[in-house]
């Protein structure tokens, strides 16, 4: 199995007490490098940030992404999320990244 396994749910959805959302996206075994686990990674935060449009469409506001990846993942990976972080910035939307 792939280590993103579907890029259409969303792993981990919470409901901040400060009314803010975070999404999280669990990758709990090495992510490796090649195209199609790059492409798996930004296609799940395309659809984070389309799930977060749509969170805002209903009033949401203060939105998170939250990566958390295996600490073992190829450094590439980490090195596209920050990469990314401007993208998801840009949606107004914070970016956060933790090796676990």
């Amino acid at each position: 199995m792939h280590p993103i396994p579907n890029v259409e749910l969303c792993d981990v959805h919470g409901k901040r007490k400060d009314g803010g959302h975070d999404l999280v996206v669990v990758i709990a075994s090495p992510l490796k490098a090649d195209h199609r686990s790059q492409k798996r990674l930004i296609e799940k935060l395309r659809r984070y940030l389309a799930a977060i449009d749509a969170l805002r469409d209903s009033g949401a506001s203060d939105c998170r992404v939250i990566v958390k990846a295996h600490r073992d993942s190829d450094e590439a990976i980490f090195d596209l999320l920050e990469r990314s972080r401007v993208w998801v910035e840009h949606e107004k939307v914070s970016l956060e990244i933790a090796k676990i």
